[in-house]
């Protein structure tokens, strides 16, 4: 699927007049990688051998030079967030490697100002044969630090990373996870002007996540970021402006929510259309086939089916306004729970923000929960949007923060029909953690229990 080029605009700014220095400078980029020059023994060696086993005499061709980048320009000041998204081998991480000066463009010009601390690899500027606090010392007195601020700031790190057991041992015992969060926590401590973030931000546990995210914020307010990444919801937290990439041309370049939510679609359709050929855009949302991204953290958990119902408890594809929709969900426990919980949304396939959920947190559970069930949720009547749904189910521990089973549609399974444009019809779109539907209902339908394991006769002792 070939997209067709969006209007770039590669000059956006606020709407008054900014003053801050301009630290990032691309103009009229390009970026070709040549093939091997010249001839070695393995290649000869490698060349004979095609030639003579497919019997011919004509001259190995060698590949083509190709341009990885073309024509790239855009720039930033002091204190922007800018996002690099786009497919595998988009060019993004080229040019993150020509903002870090490892690389050099064939064509055009990069200019850049100020201390740069780029994180393009895990481990990148460490050496392996020395412990993390001397890899410290060697990235503070690189940038230029003193004795005495050297040693606040290497604690600081330490403690952020939450290496301290490992801070005297050699980094090549380290696992990548605490590799990439230690490259993480000094980048953001050694107070650079400018930071390269390329795909770093999914490393960690949720705990460090969430500091992360939270650190990169707050560094944005000083400094310079731009972060490459796959996760648009990081993305969108972090970066006020989004650049796409695709096969080296700037398909888009605007404010991060309205360049995400075009990526995604576009990604959207891609997969719809390798996962069903047959069928069109235009095929309504209920006559196409469901495409669900499922994950299990927790082998005794499991979501079967999911189901949208009318008022009447039928199966619905499109609702009128305001819409009143039941989800049946279909899970599995294999071993007894006492402490899950329940969480059913619906999201908007596009733009996949979290429209609203209702969970089992007052739902009267039973004292554990084994085998089959059977729940459904009720949402209130809802003024949405005429277009399509999807819903997504959590099953989790009430004490936990991560699920047990994830079930998220990817294509719609429901639509809202109506008028296209009806002003009373919007939404703001809601942050995850606030969201609290009045009048939401959900409940038990049934619990059925597992059928008792067959016993294992006892082996005969000789």
């Amino acid at each position: 699927m070939t997209p067709e080029i969006m209007q770039s605009d590669s000059s956006f700014t606020p709407a008054t007049v900014d003053e801050r220095q301009t630290v990032i400078t691309v103009e009229h980029v390009f970026k070709r990688y040549q093939p091997p020059a010249g001839v070695s023994i393995r290649s000869l060696a490698q060349d004979l051998t095609r030639v003579l086993r497919n019997k011919a005499r004509t001259l190995i061709e060698r590949p083509e030079a190709r341009f990885v980048l073309n024509d790239i320009s855009f720039s930033l000041k002091q204190g922007d967030s800018l996002g690099l998204v786009g497919h595998n081998g988009s060019g993004k991480t080229t040019m993150m490697k020509m903002l870090a000066g490892v690389s050099l463009p064939t064509r055009g010009r990069v200019r850049v100002v100020g201390r740069v601390q780029p994180l393009l690899a895990l481990g990148a500027g460490f050496h392996g044969e020395m412990t993390g606090r001397e890899n410290l010392y060697l990235n503070c007195t690189l940038m230029g630090l003193d004795i005495h601020t050297t040693r606040e700031r290497i604690e600081k790190i330490i403690e952020f990373a939450g290496v301290a057991e490992y801070a005297d041992v050699a980094i090549k015992r380290y696992s990548s996870g605490m590799l990439a969060r230690l490259g993480f926590a000094a980048a953001v401590n050694m107070d650079p002007e400018i930071i390269l973030m390329d795909e770093v931000m999914a490393v960690g546990d949720y705990s460090f996540n969430v500091r992360s995210t939270a650190a990169i914020q707050e560094y944005v307010k000083r400094g310079t970021v731009v972060l490459v990444s796959h996760d648009m919801a990081a993305i969108e937290r972090i970066c006020q402006r989004v650049i796409w990439l695709d096969h080296g041309n700037i398909m888009m370049d605007g404010r991060a929510s309205e360049v995400v939510q075009a990526y995604t679609q576009f990604q959207q359709q891609k997969v719809f259309a390798s996962a069903a050929p047959a069928q069109s855009a235009d095929t309504p949302a209920g006559e196409r086939e469901i495409i669900v991204r499922r994950e299990q953290f927790d082998a005794d958990v499991a979501v079967h089916q999911v189901d949208v119902l009318d008022e009447n408890g039928d199966p619905c594809k499109s609702f009128g306004t305001p819409a009143r929709v039941t989800v049946r969900v279909e899970a599995e426990v294999a071993q007894p729970r006492a402490d899950l919980r329940f969480v059913v949304s619906i999201n908007d396939t596009r733009t996949r923000v979290l429209l609203t959920s209702i969970d089992s947190q007052l739902l009267a559970t039973p004292d554990f929960v084994q085998g089959r069930v059977l729940l459904e949720a009720t949402f209130p009547p809802l003024n949405l949007r005429p277009r399509e749904y999807g819903i997504s189910v959590k099953v989790m521990k009430t004490s936990a923060l991560k699920p047990m089973y994830s079930w998220d549609d990817v294509s719609p399974r429901f639509a809202i029909a109506g008028e296209r444009r009806n002003p009373r019809l919007h939404y703001v779109a809601p942050q995850e953690d606030l969201l609290f539907v009045p009048g939401g209902e959900m409940r038990y339908v049934k619990i059925e229990a597992a059928p008792a394991r067959p016993a294992v006769p006892a082996k005969p002792v000789p």
